[in-house]
Formats: structure tokens, sequence, C-alpha cells
């Protein structure tokens, strides 16, 4: 009873999944769905093209982002967000199958604030890179709301 009564204190962070495998999308959801500090709602996308949609319409606190879609790779996903958004608009985790040095170097270039591995990925590693990044934006967000009350 203890977890859920903490669960009801948690904030609140929107997470948009662009991955194609349903797999991998459902053991996201799942590592998400635990107790603590945050309490996360997803939405989901198969193609980079319909979480570009989803992104423009919702907004989300954060986007895990896979490497390979349908339709077109996850850096060429990635730069079109940056471009429409500027690099803080939204945090970005990419995702990808390999443990590929230069991708992940690409990736943080392109504007992706971190790169797991899928092989690698635990419920505790994929919340950790979630809460930090959304406690990382809020804290933005919250200083420029304070800073624009004080123009």
């Amino acid at each position: 009873m203890r977890n859920s009564m903490n669960n009801l204190n948690a904030t609140l962070c929107s997470v948009l999944i662009i991955e194609d495998s349903p797999e991998d999308s459902s053991t996201y959801k799942r590592f998400l769905s635990g107790p603590g500090d945050f309490r996360y709602t997803t939405m989901e996308a198969a193609r980079a093209g319909d979480g570009m949609k989803l992104w423009r319409t919702h907004r989300p606190d954060c986007i895990l982002l896979d490497f390979q879609l349908p339709d077109k790779d996850g850096l060429s996903a990635l730069r079109e967000l940056v471009k429409e958004s500027g690099a803080d608009a939204c945090a970005v985790v990419m995702l990808t199958g390999t443990g590929d040095t230069q991708l992940a170097v690409e990736a943080m270039k392109a504007g992706a604030h971190d790169y797991l591995e899928k092989n690698r990925i635990s419920a505790s590693v994929l919340r950790q890179a979630v809460t930090m990044l959304s406690r990382r934006r809020s804290s933005v967000v919250n200083w420029i709301i304070s800073f624009t009350d004080c123009i």
C-alpha cells in the first residue's frame, strides 16, 4: 500500500515511445510502470513519421527513439525534431540494438540526451535515464517561467 500511495504523489511525466518492435515497446512501458518519484504516461508510434505527429500534438516530456525504424532512421527523426523545436525542447533517449560507439557519438551530436543499447536496458537503467532527463527538463522549464515572471 505504501508504494501505491507514494505513486499517487509522484510527478507525472509523459513519454513518447517511437519503436517498431511491439515487444520492445511493451518492455519499455512495463519498465516505466513501477513505483518511484515519477509516474509515466506513455504513447506509442511504430514509425518516425507517426511519432513526429504525436510529438507535435502532445509535446511529451521525453522520447524513447529507436534508431532503426521502417520509414527513416532515428538520427534523421532526431534532426527533424531539433530543427523544429531546438535541442532542449524535449529529452530524447536514442535506443539501438547495437553497441556502435560512432552511432552513439552521432546521436549525441544530433541532440540526443542519452543513448542506450537495447540488450543492456533494465528497468532501473531506463527509469534512471528518463527520470534524470525529465527532472533536468522540468528544472529548465521552471527557471524559464520564474525568469519571465521577473521581466
